[in-house]
């Protein structure tokens, strides 16, 4: 009898714990926070507030608008919103988007972005410097060296005078002034 009895006190217990866990989770909605904040909706598009802050920073803005003042910033959002009122309007099939040079110089800046990214993965991401070198590189980088040379316009006489500074150890100053007969 106390076996069946604590069974049945088991499953009761257990039934009731599921039975809170379903209801406390049934009367909940889960609410979804969307990643970025948005500043502004328009139809299907977002202004966020990173959008926002890359136009603000990395656009050329003519002069009235180039502060940080509020009049500025307003002025960045209305334009903002501008483009997407006018993009929405015009939308995917107008006759300025689908010309031919249009879409040649959209495929141009995409292609070029591409090549961007690639350089910046294959090549800049994947140099390691090598402090050693580079402390042996910077010490020969600021030399200077002086240069002397003249013209000779005859192969034979080329030749002598590099076996003269081989053989007979004169240095080029030497046999410069040997061959010239100039003083200076």
């Amino acid at each position: 009898m106390k076996q069946t009895l604590r069974s049945i006190f088991k499953t009761l217990f257990f039934s009731m714990v599921l039975g809170l866990l379903v209801f406390s989770s049934c009367g909940r909605k889960t609410v979804v926070q969307p990643k970025e904040k948005i500043l502004v909706k328009i139809g299907d598009t977002n202004i966020s507030v990173d959008e926002f802050i890359r136009r603000a920073e990395y656009t050329v803005r003519p002069p009235y608008c180039r502060g940080n003042h509020n009049l500025d910033k307003k002025i960045i959002i209305n334009s903002l919103i501008a483009e997407k009122l006018m993009s929405i309007e015009a939308g995917d099939r107008n006759e300025f988007i689908t010309h031919d040079k249009i879409q040649d110089y959209l495929r141009g800046r995409k292609e070029q972005a591409m090549r961007q990214w690639l350089y910046e993965v294959e090549a800049h991401n994947q140099v390691q410097l090598d402090s050693a070198k580079i402390a042996q590189v910077s010490k020969v980088a600021g030399r200077r060296y002086n240069i002397s040379y003249f013209n000779v316009p005859d192969a034979q006489l080329i030749a002598s005078m590099a076996d003269k500074m081989r053989s007979a150890g004169q240095s080029f100053q030497e046999v410069y002034f040997n061959v010239t007969h100039l003083d200076s």
